[in-house]
């Protein structure tokens, strides 16, 4: 038995031989059959190893668990992104509004205004910067506000000369608006033709109810009225379009020609309007356009022939508009308006009568004869002496200063160019114009602090 067993034997351990070597071969192997000596042991070893394998799962799941919390905290950003676009959108829908309704009614655009100013804080609000930019041009409207504020304080009627005050802030916040929130070019190209495309609409309005109305002489644009600051307000806008032809503003000739109507449009709109004083404010800017750059002399040129034209052909068939321009009745009237500015401001020389209040002065007293009794001073400088003082003249005169400041070198960009000579178009009608009219108030200076905020913009 021995010798039969002994071949068996002899192939188990041939075998053992092999399983050494493989076992030596296979090191891990060693481990997982090392337990099959014994036939039962295996199995209760193997069951450790699965619940080994098992924690591993079982701590699979927690990253599991941990993965789903960014996500709770990537609902926060998003949120906080949503609430930003709503909030960005507000103050578009509110500020593009009130542009579109500025040339004809006043209650939308200062609800167009409010609710500008309900995304701009709501932006502040939801991400917690209350960082607020001023220019240097900034500085200068807070403090004619201040100057106004005072001065309606101390004003008669108080209620009267905070309006006036009212209207400062009004126009300087537009200013504000624009600088912090509308630095991005394609937003600023927006305002750019919101401005133009809302005057064009509202000087078209008011050709037509000149054209039907046999009784009205000029044109008005609705919601400014009288026809020498809706001339102030179109001039201003003017500067804008001019400057955009004159600089080449778009590379297609479609764009060229719809510049080209637009212009021709508006210059008609503003010699109907019949007003000495915005075509003096209009011609300080092209004489500042004809000395700016010289390679755009030939552009200028063509656009003041159009000018020439567009004014012959209204003089030609406008008698009304040939008798105001060899008028000079009107110079005398000037003459007791700043009289009566003069004498109220010597009798008020620190806080002056108060914002809106040259209307209610004692022009008996002052030996200012009944005809020439009148609403304003037909005069900026002469109204800021007689409504605010000493204190207006000196906050008035930084203002200025601070213009300098803000727009003393022009850009680079051609885009940024035409923004920039449109601010400074709007001082010069601002200015020249009001040399002999009363200029910056109301929706002439709403649209003035646009045109100064489209252009510092691009500097933030």
């Amino acid at each position: 038995m021995e010798s039969g067993n002994s071949p068996s034997v002899a192939k188990n351990e041939e075998q053992a031989t092999d399983n050494g070597q493989r076992t030596t071969d296979h090191g891990p192997r060693t481990t997982n059959h090392g337990p099959r000596t014994t036939d039962h042991e295996p199995r209760t070893t193997d069951h450790g190893p699965r619940t080994t394998d098992h924690g591993p799962r079982t701590t699979d799941h927690g990253p599991r668990t941990t993965n789903h919390e960014p996500r709770t905290t990537d609902h926060g950003p998003q949120t906080t992104d949503n609430r930003q676009r709503l909030a960005d959108r507000i103050e578009d829908f509110g500020l593009f509004a009130m542009i579109l309704c500025l040339p004809f009614f006043q209650s939308p655009t200062l609800i167009g205004l409010g609710i500008a100013f309900v995304g701009f804080f709501m932006k502040r609000v939801i991400s917690g910067n209350w960082r607020i930019e001023t220019g240097w041009f900034g500085w200068g409207v807070i403090a004619f506000f201040a100057a106004a504020f005072m001065s309606g304080l101390m004003a008669d009627d108080k209620s009267l000369g905070l309006r006036g005050a009212w209207d400062v802030f009004r126009f300087g916040s537009i200013f504000f608006l624009l600088i912090n929130d509308y630095c991005r070019k394609e937003k600023r190209l927006i305002l750019f033709w919101l401005i133009i495309l809302g005057t064009l609409a509202g000087v078209i309005w008011g050709i037509t109810e000149f054209m039907i109305d046999p009784e009205r002489i000029v044109v008005r644009i609705r919601n400014v009225g009288d026809g020498n600051h809706s001339g102030f307000y179109i001039a201003e806008v003017l500067c804008l379009s001019t400057a955009a032809l004159i600089l080449r503003y778009g590379d297609t000739r479609q764009m060229k020609v719809l510049l080209g109507v637009v212009h021709c449009i508006l210059l008609g709109g503003l010699f109907l309007t019949q007003s000495r004083s915005a075509f003096l404010g209009y011609g300080v800017f092209l004489i500042y356009l004809f000395f700016r750059d010289p390679k755009y002399r030939r552009q200028f040129a063509v656009a003041a022939v159009c000018c020439l034209i567009c004014f012959a052909v209204i003089v030609t068939f406008k008698s009304s508009l040939r008798e105001k321009m060899t008028d000079t009745v009107t110079f005398e009237c000037r003459y007791h308006f700043w009289r009566a500015a003069t004498l109220a401001y010597l009798e008020n020389p620190v806080f002056g009568t108060g914002p809106n209040h040259y209307q209610h002065m004692d022009f008996e007293r002052y030996g200012i004869p009944e005809d020439f009794r009148y609403s304003h001073p037909h005069s900026l400088p002469f109204k800021v002496i007689s409504e605010f003082g000493t204190i207006g003249v000196i906050a008035f005169l930084f203002m200025l200063y601070t213009f300098t400041r803000q727009f003393r070198s022009p850009p680079e960009d051609k885009e940024a160019q035409i923004y920039f000579c449109g601010a400074v178009g709007a001082m010069a009608v601002i200015l020249g114009g009001g040399l002999f009219n009363t200029t910056l108030h109301h929706e002439t200076a709403m649209v003035f602090s646009l045109l100064l905020g489209l252009s510092a913009a691009g500097e933030y």
